[in-house]
């Protein structure tokens, strides 16, 4: 399984994680307990953990960039790759 497709399979597996948790969000004591901008947070600071789990330093610092455009330049097999996904799903 390609990188791409691995990618891909986290996205869909996060979004049915993220289904989950809205859904659960309907149970009555959920509800008394959460505000819907509770829940929307904590479902953004899980995603956070997930997409940076597999990010160093750097990399990190270049998927939350503030900047419109970033370039990203490494040798061979440090993570550009990895890091433009992740900027994708970052600001998705």
């Amino acid at each position: 399984m390609s990188f791409v497709d691995r990618i891909f399979k986290f996205i869909r597996k996060e979004e049915d994680n993220n289904n989950d948790i809205v859904s659960s969000s309907k149970d009555d004591n959920v509800e008394k307990d959460f505000s819907n901008k509770n829940i929307e947070e904590l479902i953004s600071q899980y995603k956070e953990k997930s997409i940076f789990k597999l990010l160093d330093d750097g990399q990190k610092q270049a998927v939350l960039s503030e900047s419109k455009r970033i370039l990203v330049l490494a040798g061979a097999g440090a993570g550009k790759t990895r890091v433009i996904l992740h900027r994708i799903l970052h600001l998705i």
